[in-house]
């Protein structure tokens, strides 16, 4: 297996997307500035279902904690007007494995 380098978050947080990083139990250990402005508040150390709040996401993130490759869903959130987003979830090895 080919070793990276870490990968630096200002990548992420350069990003138009919001992206959340969680842990095993779900808790948000990182966010970028898209998904910190999305929500207006920090999120880390949250559950991500308190955040988001919608079924279909909990349910990606959980797949992905276990290992699978979801398909990407939409979810609705509203932030002052209705917004549509795809949302993701893939598997990320512990450093180490």
């Amino acid at each position: 297996m080919t070793e990276h380098p870490p990968i630096p978050w200002s990548i992420f947080d350069n990003l138009p997307d919001p992206v959340l990083v969680l842990d095993r139990d779900r808790t948000i250990i990182a966010a970028n500035k898209a998904a910190l402005d999305l929500f207006g508040r920090p999120v880390e150390g949250i559950d991500m279902a308190l955040a988001l709040r919608q079924p279909s996401a909990i349910t990606i993130a959980e797949a992905a904690l276990n290992g699978e490759h979801p398909e990407p869903a939409e979810i609705s959130l509203f932030t002052g007007a209705n917004r549509i987003f795809e949302i993701c979830a893939t598997p990320v090895p512990d450093a180490g494995a």
